[in-house]
């Protein structure tokens, strides 16, 4: 049995030296197979649901995670991008990323810059370059 505090946002247990973030456990994947190209769909988690939408046109691709109820912490998220193509730039909300993403075939991980924590009303939108 270990036995620890925890707190909102962080977890303190004895076998641990410093705070540990439970917000970078949080990764969210998802790679639509029906219309990748105008994609919406509802999504419910522990703590939030809210919609997931993806819009492919030329050579740019958004995915949008808004949050309609609750909180949703993210510190990754992974997307499917068509075969063949090659992510150049990432930008998350409006700011770019530089280099904090990798991919692996069709595959696209990116690392936040900083854990976030999506709340109600609020969504974290991904515009991918290819």
């Amino acid at each position: 049995i270990v036995k620890g505090q925890a707190q909102e946002g962080s977890l303190t247990a004895p076998f641990l030296s410093s705070p540990f973030s439970l917000l970078s456990l949080c990764s969210l994947a998802f790679a639509p197979r029906i219309t990748p190209e105008d994609f919406r769909a509802a999504f419910t988690g522990a703590e939030a649901w809210g919609s997931l939408t993806q819009v492919r046109e030329g050579n740019r691709q958004t995915d949008t995670i808004a949050v309609a109820w609750g909180r949703l912490p993210v510190g990754e998220v992974t997307l499917a991008l068509d075969p063949g193509q090659q992510a150049r730039t990432v930008t998350v909300n409006g700011a770019s990323i530089g280099g904090a993403f990798t991919q692996t075939g069709e595959r696209l991980s990116i690392s936040l810059p900083a854990q976030r924590v999506v709340r109600a009303g609020q969504a974290l939108e991904v515009v991918i370059e290819t």
